[in-house]
């Protein structure tokens, strides 16, 4: 049965399934001669594969020592030599002749003992044609002799184009000749294979390497900063593989620039630069619980061109987290500050430019004072109104700050806005504003509130008593003034004021 399986397969060129129905097409007719019932032609098929799939099985560790697929391999060979039993289930219980019954019962013995009593001429001529008709299915049909193209139209910047996409060698071959099918070019005057895309690639890859060596030895620096990181990149031979590698940058050594050197935000900071240099400077003498608080210090002061009194380190990037928005203010301030380096277009300057003073005109002082909850109410207040008046200047940003800024004053109530008494940078006169209404409450409305919640009579009279009828006088050294009506307010330092008002 094997050697049927593997003549279709590997000889006339199917495949394994085409290759399993002929070999069970062909066990067939030697059942149905010996007028035995068979089963249905897909689940033979379905174990002769089943039976291919178990010896590519047993091939793939031929060469694994162990005893367990020692007696795998033995189990195998066992029953490659017993019948390919394709007969149906309840094939003897159908089976009327006693004589085809015992016959399919001894071919399930070993050794198989019996044999089909036929016209042998019959049976030769049967098989002559049968190899007759096998002969003519299977001739090979002379096969042309390949032209090979000789048309070259990879260039250098198709060449980089295709590993800038990170194209392997068998995707960049479909690209290639799907592209020159959908110009309607022929396929077939073209190179185009993997080996000859893979050298292309390679000799530019060489040719632009050996340029990049060629300028650099034109206008060699005294000194540079070499930058390299082991990376696993994408295979360009092999799809879904990765290979080591080891990039290399090298940079100059540019002093950097500072911020208020550029026109537009030297003007902007002018009035306050002072100011916040003096306030990043407190914060730099304390203690930070991270390390990049005191990076961003470092960065607003070097903007702002203060001195700084040790030498600072400038890190490299770091990761730019979606939730804090201060990796993003570090990250515009070194691009600006090393802005010299960069190829930036006037207007992506001038947009960093933009953010760069709003981030310390206004949110370096709302940052490091933000986890004190006793200037908060007063702060955002005066946040928001600073980012109204800066409408006049930036457009823009002033509306996205207070848009965002909005959205979190849920916080700000009656209750959480009596922090603001415990705010020394609040004038005494702002926070007596805010208790004086409340201690110039008349009195009459509160007896009309004490009646209308139907307060007892007893009550009523005694707190009424307590209210009416009063009078102050004021004492200048030892002189006293006329004594007035007390209209509003209750008497100070009573019990019973506090919980009246």
């Amino acid at each position: 049965m094997f050697s049927v399986f593997f003549y279709n397969m590997r000889t006339v060129n199917l495949v394994t399934r085409e290759s399993a129905a002929l070999a069970v097409r062909e066990c067939c007719i030697i059942w149905e001669r010996a007028r035995i019932l068979i089963r249905a032609v897909q689940h033979c098929i379905d174990k002769l594969i089943n039976l291919y799939n178990e010896w590519r099985n047993l091939q793939k560790k031929s060469k694994k020592v162990g005893e367990s697929y020692r007696l795998k391999e033995n189990d195998f060979k066992n029953k490659s030599n017993l019948l390919f039993d394709i007969a149906h289930s309840d094939a003897l219980k159908l089976i009327k002749i006693d004589v085809d019954r015992q016959f399919s019962l001894n071919q399930r013995l070993p050794g198989r003992p019996g044999c089909l009593l036929e016209d042998k001429s019959s049976e030769s001529s049967d098989s002559s044609e049968l190899e007759t008709n096998i002969s003519l299915e299977i001739e090979p049909t002379p096969e042309k002799k390949k032209c090979r193209g000789k048309m070259n139209f990879i260039t250098q910047k198709l060449a980089g184009a295709l590993d800038r996409c990170q194209l392997s060698i068998r995707d960049s071959v479909y690209v290639l000749q799907a592209t020159l099918e959908a110009l309607k070019l022929n396929v077939k005057e073209c190179v185009i294979n993997q080996t000859s895309i893979h050298r292309s690639r390679e000799i530019y890859r060489r040719e632009r390497s050996e340029l990049i060596k060629l300028r650099f030895k034109e206008s060699v620096p005294n000194y540079v900063v070499v930058h390299w990181d082991g990376k696993l990149l994408p295979d360009t031979k092999i799809r879904n593989k990765t290979v080591e590698r080891l990039p290399i940058v090298i940079t100059n050594i540019n002093k950097y620039n500072i911020g208020i050197e550029d026109q537009a935000c030297g003007a902007a900071l002018e009035n306050v630069k002072e100011d916040i240099r003096n306030f990043v400077k407190s914060k730099l003498e304390t203690k930070h619980s991270r390390g990049d608080y005191r990076e961003f210090l470092e960065l607003v002061l070097i903007f702002i061109g203060g001195n700084l009194e040790s030498k600072i380190t400038i890190y490299p990037p770091g990761a730019m987290h979606q939730a804090r928005w201060m990796a993003r203010a570090i990250y515009c301030l070194k691009i600006f500050l090393f802005r010299s380096q960069y190829n930036i277009s006037d207007l992506s300057k001038k947009a960093i430019g933009e953010i760069c003073v709003f981030i310390i005109k206004f949110y370096v002082k709302a940052w490091f004072t933000c986890p004190l909850p006793n200037k908060a109410p007063n702060q955002d207040l005066q946040f928001i109104k600073d980012m109204k008046l800066y409408e006049a200047f930036d457009r823009e940003i002033s509306r996205v700050s207070i848009q965002k800024l909005c959205n979190h004053l849920w916080y700000l109530t009656e209750e959480t806005a009596a922090l603001s008494f415990f705010d020394n940078s609040i004038p005494l006169e702002v926070l007596f504003s805010l208790t004086y209404p409340k201690l110039l409450t008349r009195y009459q409305g509160l007896l009309y509130k004490l009646k209308i919640i139907n307060t007892p009579n007893y009550i009523f009279n005694i707190i009424s008593e307590f209210l009416s009828n009063r009078q102050f006088s004021v004492k200048i050294n030892d002189n006293y003034s006329d004594f007035v009506p007390i209209t509003a307010g209750v008497p100070q330092g009573s019990i019973l004021g506090p919980t009246l008002l």
